[in-house]
Order: C-alpha cells, then structure tokens, then sequence
C-alpha cells in the first residue's frame, strides 16, 4: 500500500467538528419528521427560522401551532441549572436566555405550543420526583429550586423573570456517532410500517429528503404570506410522503396497471404520453394505501363528477368523453391541488378503475 504524502498533523480540524454538530440538526429534523409521518399528520417543517428547527402542524395559517428548537450537538458534560444560566465569554445570552428570546415579546407567542432544548449531552436537573429519569423534562418536573434560581437567573440577564411554562428539555434519541446510517434505518422503518412487505430505496429517499432540507435551510429571505413561506422554507408531510411513494414499489397492483394499459389502449396514447400516466397511477395507488386528508377530498370531489359524468355519457360511454367530461366538472381549485395536467388525467384514470360505480 503506498505511503500518504499528506500524512502530517494537521493545522486544525475545526471544520469538520463544526460540520458534524451542524448536520446533527438537520438530521435530528429528519428523524422528527419520519416520527410525524408515522402518525400520518399534517406538518411543516422549518430550518433555520427564529429557531434551528420550527414545526407547523398544519398547513392552515389560522389553526396552525408550532414547535420551536434549539438543537445542541454537545458530548458532555451534562445540561445543569449553572451551565443553562451561564453567559459565556462574548456572548450577549444564556443558553436559557436564548430560549426565551427567541419566543418571547413575539406576535406569535400564543401558537407556540413548546419551546424544546434538544441535548445529546442529557441533563442534570433537580426535579420533583428525584427516583425519575425523563426522556422530556417540562418546567412543571422542575424542583422549586431549580425554578427559582432559573427565574433570578432570567431577571438578571432579560429584565424578565417569566419562565414560559412551555419550555421543554429533551434528550434525543438520534446519537451523535453515525447519525445517517441511523436515519435511513428509520426511513426503512417508516417505510415498512407504512406499506408492509414493500421495497423501497431508503438511501434515495434519505438522500431527496436531507438535500431537501439543506436547500430550504439555506434560504434567508422573510416572507410576508404564508404561502409563501411554505412554498420555499417549508419541508412538508405532502413532499415526504410523495418522496417515500417514488421511490417504493408496493406489490397488489397488478391488477389496476393491467386495467390502466387498457384505458391507455383505448385512448390510443404513444408511450410518451403513456409513460407520466402509468407512473402517476403507480403513485396514486401506493398514496391510497395510506390517504391523507386531501387525498379523501379528492376522492370524493372526483367520484362525484364521475357519477355525474356517467349518467350524461350513457351505458356504454366513449372513455375519452367520460375523462374530458369530469375534468370539466372538477373546481380549479380541487385540479390545482392535483398538480400538473397530466397528473388530473392520471387521478380521474385511477378512479374511473377503482369506481365502483363502473
């Protein structure tokens, strides 16, 4: 084996050390959101905004909560009382100081639902109940020493010494050594409790999912609209689950691919056209397995068409004419949420095979 040239110590390592504690964030993001999807929630997840993570668990601005964290990459030692309060040399806050700045005196404090302190390192804190050991630690486990010389603490540094009963010291499950061989297990996991005895390339979805996060992470403009903002901050529970769709194929289908290639027979489509059709419906069918709230509207709003859209055409209706005339009957709103032209098509396919109605 040929001897190294650049075998000499090195300068500094920093760099790498500082990589590693700044991934440990967006890979503790992922591991949340995987743990979101496995309740099959609503959620957006933001990178980087106010705080180092901000979940939304809705998409709907005016019932949305949200979840801060701060997420610290640290081995030892252990979180206590002195080492939260303390102000280290040239910094303006407190680790404890940090938390409640960054969710007080804000327009939005009322839909802060828990302002976490995500620690590899664990905590030391006094509690009520000593015999205890707590995955998640809330202000109310606290002794009442250990409140009090957090509030004495916070008045001296803030001028405030209102300790938000929101605030949550959480020790993670994700360790610091291996952190993406342990998320894509958990993405293999998620995978099979979603869709039993299926295959999937979890180290492409891990892969879609982690550049994803990056991407939206690195974004620094503010957005006055919440669509906007989600738009292009937000990772959200549609693009995971589209994410995890791609990229696993789910045996039990057969049957509705053999009815698609007939449609697409009797519409007389090449295979370019063919081809963002069969792969729509492919998706469309995994997506089923498992449907969100909008996927049932969807259902619903296109079934009503369908029925409709039946009874017009007749007994023995030309299937071009039958698609044409539901899509004609659908709202744009209920088209737009579908997505793409070829994506309606696809959808209105898969329900006219999946009708019981026909």
């Amino acid at each position: 084996m040929n001897k190294n040239p650049l075998a000499v110590p090195q300068r500094e390592k920093s760099g790498a050390t500082t990589f590693d504690k700044y991934e440990y964030q967006y890979h503790w993001a992922l591991c949340r959101i995987i743990d979101s999807q496995m309740e099959n929630s609503e959620y957006a997840l933001f990178m980087e905004l106010h705080e180092d993570v901000v979940i939304a668990d809705s998409f709907d601005v005016n019932i949305a909560k949200f979840e801060f964290n701060q997420i610290k990459n640290i081995s030892t030692p252990k979180y206590n009382i002195d080492n939260l309060i303390k102000i280290k040399q040239g910094k303006k806050n407190s680790v404890l100081g940090k938390i409640v700045l960054s969710a007080s005196d804000k327009s939005f404090c009322d839909k802060i639902e828990s302002i976490n302190l995500v620690a590899s390192c664990g905590f030391s804190l006094q509690l009520k109940c000593e015999e205890l050991d707590l995955e998640v630690i809330t202000i109310g486990d606290l002794h009442k020493n250990s409140i009090d010389k957090l509030k004495t603490a916070l008045h001296s540094e803030i001028g405030n010494s209102e300790l938000p009963p929101n605030i949550r010291f959480v020790v993670p499950k994700l360790q610091i050594q291996e952190q993406q061989r342990q998320v894509i297990g958990k993405v293999a996991e998620l995978v099979e409790y979603l869709f039993p005895n299926s295959r999937c390339n979890s180290v492409n979805i891990y892969r879609t999912l982690i550049d994803e996060l990056h991407r939206k992470g690195c974004v620094t403009y503010d957005y006055t609209k919440w669509d906007e903002l989600l738009n292009n901050k937000a990772l959200t529970s549609e693009k995971v689950k589209r994410t995890i769709q791609t990229h696993t194929s789910v045996h039990g289908n057969e049957q509705i691919m053999r009815d698609f290639d007939s449609i697409a027979s009797e519409l007389g489509l090449n295979f370019l056209t063919k081809k963002p059709l069969r792969n729509s419906v492919e998706r469309i069918y995994v997506e089923r397995m498992n449907p969100s709230s909008l996927a049932i509207t969807i259902k619903r709003e296109i079934g009503k068409a369908l029925k409709n859209a039946n009874a017009d055409v007749g007994i023995s209706p030309d299937i071009n004419l039958l698609i044409v005339n539901v899509e004609k009957l659908l709202s744009d709103s209920i088209k737009n949420i579908i997505g793409l032209p070829h994506e309606v098509k696809a959808t209105i396919i898969y329900e006219i095979i999946t009708s019981k109605e026909i």
